[in-house]
Order: C-alpha cells, then sequence, then structure tokens
C-alpha cells in the first residue's frame, strides 16, 4: 500500500518552478529514507523466505532422472 503525502500548502502544486521550502525537503528526506528502510526490510525478508526455502528442498535430496523412461524402469 503506497501513502500519498500531501503538501502543506496545496497551491505549490501549482507552480512547479517554486523552490521547496527548508521544512518540505525535510519531510521529503525522512518520506524517502523511510521508503528505503522499508524496501530494505521488505528485501530482507524475501532473502531470508528464499533460504528457507532452499534449506527445506535440500533436505530433501531429490534425484534428476534423464527422462521418463529412466524413471519408470523401461
Amino acid at each position: 500500500m503506497q501513502i500519498q503525502y500531501y503538501p502543506f500548502d496545496f497551491s505549490t502544486n501549482a507552480n512547479k518552478n517554486r523552490r521547496e521550502s527548508e521544512q518540505e525537503y525535510f519531510m521529503r528526506i525522512a518520506r524517502e529514507f523511510e521508503a528505503a528502510r522499508a524496501l530494505q526490510k521488505r528485501e530482507e525478508t524475501k532473502q531470508k523466505i528464499k533460504a528457507a526455502f532452499t534449506a527445506a528442498l535440500n533436505l530433501l535430496k531429490f534425484k534428476r532422472t534423464q527422462n521418463l523412461e529412466a524413471l519408470l524402469g523401461r
């Protein structure tokens, strides 16, 4: 879910050439930092899930056969 942040002054959207204020700058930096941290947490969680799944599959130790005939013993 993406959160939409609105500036304190909605009229600033009309004037794209206006420089952002110091408060707007720090709020933007804080939002970007939080978004990067959330993305990093998601990536770490994804890596942990992949590692657990790989470990579980390695415990089963399947052997690959060359074809169906070899599998059925024909």
